[in-house]
């Protein structure tokens, strides 16, 4: 009896704060994901994205990162902006015209967690995490019955599509758990994979991130780019989500976690002669600003001399 009602009181107050699904998952992994992991790390596919093979241990065991989880509650947010098309031909993906979600995400469930302390239990102890940490959060979350991953590598939930981020709590309480959606891509469906332009998606689920725009324009220091962007995109992409069916079908609503800031109105000029100090008022806070300036010129950069804005 407890248990269901801290599950239920925990899940309600998780929708209050602005998330849009919750679900409850057991620690252990039903599907390991680890041999997938080694297999893409093997085939270079993780470009320079080097800490993946420094924690495949604790991706694998939760246990490794909070010893006491006995429950791994995950939540849902949908990113999907009102305002849904860029005022210029620069092109940004849609997670970065609000504020960083990384933040954002971790403040609401810190709320939370200080109400499972507060209202539910004292003896309540939790790890909370937000992309960072070395956890397998979409396995997580599809365990949690949050949805099921595209064959463009995201999470697809059948309300939101994958214009969703994610986030959890690792809990040393026993909750109830859920079970994982029998919703699938469908077989003959290849539209995320054929959209993308630098053919980044190498087969299904798989991304070579070496070839990935988003990986280039955000996470590629390299002074220049070693791949021709022969889109419009300088910070993010959206092409295969946007090909994806179940997004065109998708429940839109602008989640107030998640405003426009002004730079989505920015013109090609704003962008071509941004300066360090419209960087730090405009972009600093949003997810823009883990790409840093410099990075982002070199975008900017890159795009205008192919596409001659």
């Amino acid at each position: 009896m407890e248990k269901t009602q801290w599950t239920r009181l925990i899940k309600t107050k998780a929708l209050s704060l602005g998330f849009n699904a919750v679900g409850i998952a057991e620690p252990e992994l039903k599907e390991i994901d680890t041999a997938a992991l080694q297999l893409y790390i093997h085939k270079g596919y993780h470009a320079s994205l080097h800490y993946l093979k420094n924690n495949i241990e604790q991706r694998n065991n939760i246990k490794l990162l909070f010893p006491e989880t006995k429950s791994v509650l995950m939540v849902l947010a949908s990113y999907y902006p009102e305002i849904n098309d860029n005022h210029a031909q620069f092109k940004i993906a849609y997670y970065t015209f609000s504020y960083d979600y990384h933040y954002i995400i971790k403040a609401k469930l810190g709320e939370l967690l200080d109400y499972i302390k507060n209202e539910i239990s004292n003896k309540i102890q939790g790890y909370i995490f937000c992309d960072t940490a070395p956890v397998f959060e979409k396995s997580y979350a599809v365990s949690a019955g949050l949805g099921w991953i595209g064959k463009h590598g995201l999470l697809i939930h059948p309300e939101f599509g994958s214009w969703v981020v994610l986030g959890g709590i690792a809990l040393n309480v026993e909750l109830e758990y859920d079970k994982a959606l029998a919703m699938r891509c469908p077989s003959e469906c290849n539209l995320c994979i054929t959209s993308c332009p630098t053919q980044a998606i190498v087969e299904p689920k798989i991304i070579n991130a070496a070839h990935c725009i988003s990986y280039l324009t955000v996470e590629n220091k390299e002074p220049s780019l070693p791949l021709k962007n022969p889109t419009y995109y300088i910070a993010g992409c959206d092409i295969c989500q946007l090909a994806c069916p179940f997004n065109k079908r998708a429940h839109y609503l602008q989640n107030k976690l998640f405003t426009p800031q002004a730079h989505v109105y920015w013109t090609n000029n704003e962008w071509l002669t941004i300066s360090t100090g419209s960087f730090k008022k405009y972009l600093a806070k949003t997810s823009i600003g883990r790409i840093g300036l410099r990075t982002l010129r070199r975008n900017i950069e890159a795009v205008n001399k192919t596409k001659l804005l």
